[in-house]
């Protein structure tokens, strides 16, 4: 019984109805949640669904595609939910079709909000609050003493700084500059 509706949420799918598709696949799931790779299809359905989902400004919000509820999370954590995500509707591994444009969204997804300065800038576009980055960890003495003194930054470099906010160890948020 599982296999039909997969094979219907399948067929829903080609007729380029996601949501219906992400439904069958999601009673499936509900009907044998251990039933082979019925976590797979769910899965990427989710995926291809939350790309659907367009911010007013026209942006699609990459947050849900990688299943990511808070947009406080840390850069770690992002790249942890992408490669989970990847290894689990690899179109290799998994026969949908609706696993190879999964995997191209949750690669547009960890494109856009991998990196800190790629996400302050997807914030700026959608319009959200500049994220709460992770703290740099301080170095060790003997490491700042054995590195040599750099240049004095140049004004293009400087210009090319961008404000975002840090969270700091006694939980004030401050500025700190990010070098793109």
């Amino acid at each position: 019984m599982t296999d039909v509706m997969l094979d219907m949420a399948e067929e829903h799918f080609l007729k380029r109805n996601t949501v219906s598709a992400f439904k069958w696949a999601s009673l499936a799931q509900q009907l044998d949640p251990n039933f082979g790779s019925v976590n797979r299809y769910v899965e990427a359905y989710r995926i291809n669904l939350a790309a659907l989902m367009i911010h007013p400004n026209g942006e699609r919000n990459w947050y849900k595609v990688l299943g990511i509820e808070e947009h406080s999370v840390s850069c770690q954590d992002i790249t942890h939910q992408f490669v989970k995500l990847a290894k689990m509707i690899d179109p290799e591994v998994h026969s949908s079709s609706a696993a190879p444009r999964a995997l191209k969204l949750i690669t547009m997804a960890w494109e856009n909000l991998g990196e800190p300065d790629k996400r302050c800038t997807y914030h700026a576009r959608v319009g959200l609050l500049p994220p709460i980055l992770e703290k740099p960890q301080p170095e060790k003495p003997l490491e700042i003493a054995s590195k040599k003194r750099s240049r004095l930054e140049t004004p293009l470099e400087v210009a090319s700084q961008k404000r975002c906010l840090v969270k700091s160890s006694s939980h004030h948020v401050k500025r700190h500059m990010v070098m793109f």
